[in-house]
């Protein structure tokens, strides 16, 4: 993974559109650089190399226009990044309360307007500590499901008893988006 201090280009793109702010610390990932103007925590920098590994399946330029221009596309590239994010804590880190306010605190980061303020902190912690994904009927997206609600992460529709059966022990990875 190179990294770099530079302001990288996509920048103005993203302070435009999500009010992020260079000068306060963050990691954006173009191509297999990630630009950061401080030195990336390790569990940043494994949730950039995710970044770096979905963007050689499509591309930085076409990943960035998917991930600017599409709420869901950008939910699930995070989604897999937090996840991984979140595996790598629950592995290094020994303190089982320093583990729950990391976690708090991604959850907080990706309902946030950083990431167009797309749910609420609860549903992103959820989400984030959960490995199972399935495609909604109604809306037709690869999702999480959270097993307490039942809930599709995009329609909210709540899944009926016979399909959460089904899915009940349905757990894949979401396939390599498809342009």
């Amino acid at each position: 993974m190179k990294t770099s201090t530079e302001i990288p280009a996509i920048y103005q793109k993203c302070h435009e559109q999500f009010g992020v702010d260079w000068d306060k610390g963050l990691a954006i990932t173009y191509g297999d650089t990630v630009y950061s103007k401080f030195p990336l925590a390790p569990d940043v920098a494994v949730h950039e190399a995710v970044h770096i590994e979905q963007q050689k399946k499509i591309g930085a330029e076409n990943w960035w226009n998917e991930y600017l221009s599409s709420p869901a596309f950008r939910l699930l590239q995070e989604i897999e990044a937090y996840r991984a994010q979140v595996s790598f804590i629950k592995k290094t880190v020994k303190d089982r309360n320093t583990v729950f306010l990391l976690i708090r605190k991604l959850a907080f980061d990706l309902s946030g307007p950083m990431y167009g303020g797309l749910m609420s902190p609860i549903k992103a912690r959820e989400i984030i500590i959960s490995n199972q994904m399935h495609k909604c009927p109604q809306c037709e997206n690869m999702t999480s499901r959270v097993a307490a609600s039942g809930l599709c992460l995009f329609c909210e529709r709540k899944l009926p008893p016979d399909e959460q059966e089904k899915l009940k022990n349905f757990s894949v990875n979401k396939e390599p988006y498809q342009p």
